[in-house]
This record gives C-alpha cells, structure tokens and sequence, in this order.
C-alpha cells in the first residue's frame, strides 16, 4: 500500500531508480523520471523514457517482479518498493508535462550541487515519448542509510 510517506517522497527532490531481472535471473536497472500513486493504493505508475524502456519491458514479461527506489536527494531518505507488473502504456501528454516540469526542477538543483554544466546534461535527456509502467506494491523496505536499512516496513 502506498503511504502519505511515500507520496511526500515521489514529490520531494527525489530520483527514481526500476530494477528488473530477466528469466535468466539476470538483474538490470534503470532511471524513471516520474512516478506516482495515491495514498491508500497499491498502484504505483512509474515513467521511463521509450528510448530505455525496451529491456525492463522485455525483463518484465519474463518476470513481473519489479522494484523501484525513491531517494531524496537532499538528505537521502529512501524507500525501495516491491511488486508486481500489471501492465504498461505510452505516458499521457498530462505526465509528459510533469515529467518535463521534474526534468528541469532537477537542472537547477544539481546546478547547486555539481555546477551548471552537469545539470544541463540532466535537460538533455530524451523523455519524450515515454512508457507508463503499472505496478501492484506488495512491499515497502527502508532504504535511508541507517541502523535497520533493508528492514521490511510494509
């Protein structure tokens, strides 16, 4: 189930990381720039640009198994959701907005951490069009380095 927690982090200065693993039980990961849910669900719609898109897509009608992680990059607070694929879809032109909106909140913060010309590099990023994966939450796990990361939380 997604929590207010959860929410607040998908909207704070946090990145997103997917990870699939094919039938081969070969892992693979790569970035999301979107994702969102609604408190009180277990449906969790996480974006990936097409152009990297073509190898979780495949991974996951192998497996359905997925995880992703939230981190705030500000402080690293994280969470690593566990679950199943239910299915994907091409993003709507309403999350390609935010998606962009996201990219470019983010070029101005890693401009304050890593210089102007890293964080142009992050608007340089293909995202249009890009694919909505749907998954099921069926666990949530601490992920903030800590004493009890890896913990079960859900």
């Amino acid at each position: 189930m997604i929590s207010q927690e959860i929410v607040d982090l998908m909207n704070a200065n946090s990145v997103f990381a997917v990870g699939t693993v094919n039938g081969k039980n070969e892992p693979f990961y790569t970035r999301s720039y979107y994702m969102h849910g609604n408190v009180g669900e277990s449906k969790l719609f996480v974006h990936i640009p097409e152009i990297m898109a073509a190898r979780p897509l495949q991974d996951l009608k192998e497996n359905q198994h997925i995880a992703v992680n939230v981190a705030d990059i500000t402080n690293f607070f994280a969470r690593q959701l566990k679950g199943m694929f239910l299915g994907s879809r091409p993003s709507t032109s309403e999350e390609i907005a935010e998606i962009k909106r996201l990219q470019n909140k983010f070029e101005g913060l890693l401009g304050n951490f890593f210089g102007p010309e890293f964080a142009s590099n992050w608007s340089r990023i293909i995202i249009e069009p890009s694919i909505c994966i749907t998954l099921e939450v069926q666990e949530v796990f601490e992920q903030t380095p800590k004493s009890g990361t890896g913990g079960k939380i859900i």
